[in-house]
């Protein structure tokens, strides 16, 4: 719950036309667990790649 409350902390929701309405619900998660700087989608089975730090 941490990690979902740092997100949305920093990422107020404007308008309806958010980009984060278009985005798929595995991407938003993965994006709020590893950081969406961490290029997750390019770093599949990268024992180097760990969530972000529990706040």
């Amino acid at each position: 719950m941490g990690r979902l409350n740092r997100a949305w902390v920093s990422l107020p929701f404007v308008e309806e036309l958010d980009l984060r309405y278009h985005q798929d619900t595995d991407e938003l998660a993965y994006d709020i667990y590893y950081g969406s700087q961490s290029q997750w989608w390019n770093r599949e089975g990268d024992p180097t790649l760990h969530p972000l730090l529990y706040p």
